[in-house]
C-alpha cells in the first residue's frame, strides 16, 4: 500500500518535471549555392521556367545529382520561393538579416533616401550588425561559416583595404606558381596573412564562432595567379571546412547553425573545374582538404558512364560534396535533429534583373517534422528565413532599435499549418518588382541624373543605371527589358515574354499590382518614383 501511495504521489510530480524539461533545439544547416538553376538539380528540373513553358532541357540535358535528388525526396520542395534580389551581395544580405537589402546602412551612405537606390554589390552587412548567426549564438547555438561571403567592405572599405593582395601573384618564367612557392616569399606571406585576417574579421567583427574555407569575394579576390583558376571554386575545400565544423559538434551539448555557401556553379562551365589545381584556394596552395570527396577525375568518369552531357559535370561535383556533408550528419547521428535548407542566391538566367532569376530552388528537410516528398506552392521569399528559423530555434526577434526584420515566419507551413503566402518584393538596380498570386509587376524608375545622361547620349540605360558597365548589359530574352511598366501573367507566360501593362483588359490588374508595390515600398527608406516619396 505504501509503495502504491508513493507512486501515486510522485507520478504528477514527474509529469510536471517532464513538462518543464527544455525542448531540444534543432540544429540548422543552410546550404546556399551560387547561380543555381532548377534544371541543374535533376529532381527539380521540371520546375524551371523553361520546363513550365513546355520547352525541353537545354543542350546540357539533365544532371547526375543523386545526393541532391535524395535530399529533395526526403524534404519539401517549394516551387514558388523567391530571393529578394538577384545578385550575390543583396541576396545574401536579405537571407542573413531578414530585411530588404535597401535597408543596408552601406547602401544608404551611397544613395540618399531622397531618391531611388541602385541595389547591387553595395549592401554590406556591417561589423557589429545584428543578423541570424548573432541571434542564434545568443540563443545558445554554435555558429559556423563556410564558403562565399561577398560583402565588399572587407575588400573596399578603407578600414580593410590592407586585406587586398595587390598586385596579384604573377606567372614566373611560364610556370604556375602558388602563394606558398619559395620563389615568391613576399607575395606568399601577403596572401596567407590576408586570408587569416579576413577569417579573423568574420569571427571578430561579423560574429561567427567558426570560419573556414572562406571566399570573401569571387575566386581571385585574394590575388591568386590566374593559371590556377581555370574555374572559380574549390568544392573539396568547402566540403572539408563543413566536415571539420560538424566533427567539432559531435560531442557538444549545444545546437549548431552551419551556413555552407559554396560558390558553385558561379563561373563554372562544363568540365573546367577538373583542369584546375585542386590545391588552389584563397588561403594558398594547401592540401588539407584533398580526398574528402570523390576525385574530379571520378566525377568525369561517372558522368560519361551515365551518358550525361559533360556540360553538367560540375553539378555532379557539387552533388558529391554536399552528399558527403549530409552523410556526415547521418554518421554522427545528427540528421534527425537537423533542419537542412538548400537554395541558391539566384538563378543564372536573368541575373541582375527582376525576371526569372528571382525564383529559386528551395528545399527544407526536417525528419519527422516536415512532410517528405511534398511539392509546396506557397509564395515565400528569402527575408522569411530569419524569422522562421528563429521561431523554430526558440530565439527572439531583435528588440526595437536593434534591427528590423521585414520577413514573416513560415514555420506553420513547414509543420503542416496553413499560413498563406504574401506578395514578394524584388529589388534590383533601379527596378522593383512585386509578385502575387501568379502575377508579376515590374517598375523601372531611373533617377533624374540617369535620365539626363540618357537624353544627352541617346543611349538606353541598363537596369542599374549604368551605360558602359559590362556586368550590367541589357540581357537578351526579355523583350520588355527596361520599360517603365511591365505586367506578366506567370501562369500563362512563365518566361515573361508578353508585357500586358498596356492591355486595357488588364488595367484593373495593373492597378492592383501597383498598389501592392506601393504598400511594399512604404516602410523602406528610399524614395521611388510615384510609388514612394522621401521620408
Amino acid at each position: 500500500m505504501k509503495t502504491l501511495l508513493t507512486t501515486l504521489l510522485l507520478a504528477p510530480l514527474s509529469a510536471l518535471h517532464a513538462a518543464d524539461a527544455p525542448v531540444k533545439k534543432p540544429n540548422i544547416l543552410v546550404i546556399f549555392t551560387d547561380d543555381l538553376d532548377f534544371e541543374e538539380v535533376n529532381a527539380l528540373a521540371d520546375y524551371g521556367n523553361a520546363a513550365l513553358a513546355g520547352k525541353p532541357p537545354g543542350k546540357a540535358g539533365r544532371p547526375l545529382t543523386p545526393q541532391l535528388d535524395r535530399l529533395v525526396g526526403q524534404g519539401q520542395a517549394f516551387t514558388q520561393f523567391y530571393v529578394n534580389a538577384t545578385v550575390c551581395t543583396p541576396s545574401r544580405y536579405a537571407l542573413l538579416t531578414g530585411q530588404y537589402a535597401s535597408r543596408s546602412a552601406s547602401l544608404r551612405e551611397k544613395h540618399p533616401v531622397t531618391g531611388a537606390a541602385n541595389v547591387e554589390f553595395n549592401t554590406d552587412i556591417d561589423p557589429g550588425q545584428w543578423h541570424l548567426a548573432r541571434a542564434l549564438h545568443a540563443a545558445g547555438y554554435t555558429t559556423g561559416y563556410v564558403g562565399k561571403w561577398h560583402n565588399t567592405d572587407v575588400l573596399g572599405d578603407e578600414k580593410y583595404t590592407n586585406l587586398v593582395v595587390t598586385p596579384p601573384i604573377a606567372d614566373h618564367n611560364g610556370k604556375k606558381y602558388g602563394p606558398q612557392d619559395p620563389s615568391l616569399p613576399e607575395n606568399a606571406k601577403r596572401v596567407r596573412d590576408a586570408y587569416q585576417r579576413a577569417t579573423a574579421f568574420m569571427r571578430d567583427d561579423i560574429g561567427w564562432d567558426y570560419v573556414s574555407s572562406l571566399y570573401i569575394y569571387n575566386a581571385n579576390g585574394l590575388g591568386l595567379p590566374k593559371p590556377l583558376w581555370e574555374h572559380e571554386s574549390n568544392m573539396e575545400w568547402f566540403t572539408a571546412g563543413a566536415l571539420k565544423f560538424l566533427e567539432q559538434q559531435k560531442d557538444s551539448d549545444k545546437p549548431f547553425f552551419l551556413y555552407l555557401a559554396p560558390n558553385v556553379p558561379h563561373g563554372i562551365f562544363g568540365e573546367s573545374f577538373a583542369r584546375a589545381d585542386p590545391r588552389a584556394t584563397p588561403e594558398g596552395l594547401v592540401d588539407w582538404h584533398l580526398g574528402v570527396q570523390p576525385s574530379r577525375e571520378d566525377v568525369l568518369r561517372r558522368v560519361h558512364e551515365a551518358g550525361t552531357n559533360k556540360h553538367m559535370a560540375w553539378a555532379t561535383w557539387l552533388d558529391d560534396g554536399l552528399g558527403v556533408v549530409l552523410q556526415k550528419l547521418d554518421d554522427l547521428g545528427l540528421a534527425d535533429d537537423t533542419i537542412v535548407i538548400f537554395s541558391s542566391d539566384h538563378q543564372s538566367r536573368g541575373k541582375w534583373t527582376c525576371y526569372e532569376a528571382a525564383r529559386v530552388p528551395f528545399v527544407v528537410r526536417w525528419p519527422g517534422k516536415v512532410e517528405a516528398g511534398r511539392r509546396n506552392e506557397t509564395l515565400l521569399s528569402s527575408i522569411d528565413i530569419v524569422p522562421t528559423l528563429l521561431e523554430l530555434a526558440g530565439a527572439p526577434l531583435p528588440e526595437a532599435g536593434e534591427s528590423v526584420v521585414d520577413g514573416r515566419s513560415f514555420a506553420d507551413v513547414l509543420t503542416g499549418g496553413g499560413v498563406t503566402g504574401r506578395p514578394v518584393l524584388v529589388e534590383m538596380g533601379y527596378g522593383r518588382a512585386i509578385v502575387s498570386d501568379g502575377w508579376k509587376y515590374i517598375a523601372v524608375r531611373f533617377p533624374e541624373d540617369v535620365l539626363a545622361e540618357a537624353a544627352k547620349t541617346g543611349r538606353r540605360p541598363t537596369l542599374p543605371g549604368a551605360f558602359n558597365d559590362r556586368k550590367a548589359r541589357n540581357p537578351t530574352g526579355w523583350p520588355s527589358f527596361g520599360e517603365a511598366d511591365q505586367l506578366f501573367d506567370l501562369r500563362a507566360d512563365p518566361l515573361e515574354q508578353k508585357n500586358l501593362a498596356a492591355d486595357p483588359a488588364q488595367a484593373a490588374k495593373l492597378a492592383e499590382m501597383q498598389a501592392l508595390l506601393r504598400k511594399a515600398l512604404a516602410p523602406l527608406p528610399h524614395a521611388y518614383g510615384e510609388f514612394k516619396t522621401a521620408m
